[in-house]
């Protein structure tokens, strides 16, 4: 058994706003690492967000799970 360490269930940012903040790209990965593994687009283009996914999940791209609410 390890003694000293935990685990948390991934992080989810509800508010965001993928074209504003720059370059997916670059922010992505940060996401990965601070925990976020899951967000919400408040305002994005849903063409955008569908090759992001793809990307992601092709692994082309580093990058959380994205929602979009529109």
């Amino acid at each position: 058994m390890v003694q000293g360490k935990f685990l948390i269930p991934g992080l989810w940012d509800m508010h965001v706003h993928t074209l504003i903040k720059g370059l997916p790209e670059s922010y992505f990965p940060m996401f990965i690492s601070n925990g976020v593994t899951g967000v919400r687009d408040m305002a994005a283009d849903l063409g955008l967000l569908k090759q992001l996914r793809k990307d992601i999940n092709e692994a082309k791209m580093r990058g959380p799970r994205l929602i979009a609410s529109n």
